[in-house]
């Protein structure tokens, strides 16, 4: 096996294993791993990224609730020596960096696919409702109750219990409850909380970092990033995890990210044309139902024309 010693390399790999591990890819998604398999050190550190998977569910405990191990290193990598052990080690490395090997030591997780929508009810009572590509990963305790939400959108409906407080990590930023509704959203490292019902505790920034929590109640909703939490504001309660009842709202959105959002819920891409009209901003909301009523009915609130290529590409020309 060739080993990839580039950890840039590796957590490309490591974050296009755990995509695959979905089972399903956006068309945008399929593209652009299919551009970036074309190269061959990156296949190599993809293998590599599968090997070490490999490897790393031959050691694995055999509790689920067994506790997590320690965090990899690349100088404990790179002492592995050279060869097989040092390419696993790498890879185990890569892996680590980009949370896959963050399943130990949590008690279950649930993943949807393009368009799937699930829920789940914790044994404590609490429901998690999940949206389009999104993941979420669960550990109860006996004065705790801790959610990591990895990717996407989760509607929290969280059982009243002041002896043991409900936290959500989502991305830089954790969302602290006794007992409410309110919904977290990630993308990449962006996210945002809204309440519906209740009274949550925002706190920006890495777990551990001590930080002022932004006090949140139904009816507001704040974004936040890597840099810390924007102002809070105003949202409809009815508004939020609106998307549980195939919904979804775009207030002064670009005409761009509203193509790019319908790719989650339907495997299809759609293309602006002209250009330049990706970057207008509309505020409208869509009853997300059939692939084709959800196309039609956006082409009639936007006067808009839709042509298609395939049965998963079409164009949206939009008049000037």
């Amino acid at each position: 096996m060739i080993m990839i010693e580039n950890p840039r390399l590796l957590e490309e790999a490591a974050r296009w294993f755990a995509v695959l591990r979905r089972n399903v890819m956006t068309v945008d998604e399929r593209e652009a791993f299919d551009r970036w398999l074309a190269d061959d050190a990156n296949r190599a550190a993809l293998a590599q990224i599968e090997h070490g998977w490999e490897v790393a569910g031959r050691l694995a405990p055999s509790s689920r609730l067994a506790e997590q191990p320690a965090a990899i290193s690349r100088r404990t990598a790179l002492r592995a020596g050279g060869g097989l052990a040092a390419s696993v080690a790498l890879g185990l490395f890569a892996a680590d960096q980009s949370g896959l090997l963050s399943g130990w030591g949590w008690d279950g997780e649930v993943e949807t696919g393009v368009g799937e929508q699930r829920e789940v009810t914790l044994p404590e009572g609490s429901v998690i409702h999940l949206n389009v590509l999104s993941r979420v990963r669960w550990r109860l305790a006996s004065d705790k109750r801790e959610v990591s939400l990895d990717a996407g959108d989760a509607l929290f409906t969280v059982s009243h219990n002041p002896e043991r407080p409900f936290t959500v990590r989502a991305g830089s930023g954790s969302v602290r409850v006794l007992g409410t509704v309110f919904s977290v959203s990630l993308r990449e490292k962006d996210g945002g909380v809204a309440v519906r019902e209740g009274h949550v505790a925002f706190t920006p920034g890495p777990a551990g970092q001590s930080s002022d929590p932004v006090q949140l109640r139904a009816g507001e909703a704040v974004r936040f990033g890597p840099h810390g939490a924007g102002a809070v504001t105003t949202v409809s309660p009815d508004q939020v995890g609106e998307w549980s009842d195939h919904f979804v709202t775009f207030d002064q959105a670009e005409l761009g990210e509203v193509a790019q959002e319908l790719g989650r819920y339907f495997p299809l891409k759609v293309r602006i044309d002209p250009p330049e009209a990706a970057n207008r901003r509309v505020t409208l909301r869509l009853k997300l139902q059939d692939q084709n009523s959800t196309l039609d009915l956006l082409r009639q609130l936007l006067d808009a024309r839709i042509e298609r290529k395939s049965a998963s590409r079409v164009v949206m020309r939009v008049p000037s």
